[in-house]
């Protein structure tokens, strides 16, 4: 009858929408990890700036030291 097709299409349309609400959710939890690993790269990045700085302060420094030049002079 009409009322029981009626009645699995409503059911189907529910299921349908309760699968698009679980798919959304991990979704949203992929978005998130990603927002997470974002935040550990950019501070990995800093990190390694820093290490790539003082490595060239540091070589800078020995040049100047080796040469006999006083780096305050420069």
């Amino acid at each position: 009858s009409l009322a029981f097709v009626e009645a699995v299409d409503a059911d189907e349309a529910a299921a349908v929408a309760e699968l698009a609400l679980a798919v959304a959710d991990v979704a949203l939890a992929v978005a998130d990890v990603a927002a997470a690993v974002a935040e550990v790269a950019a501070a990995l990045a800093e990190v390694v700036a820093l290490a790539a700085s003082t490595n060239k302060d540091h070589l800078a420094l020995s040049v100047l030291e080796v040469s006999g030049c006083d780096p305050e002079d420069v």
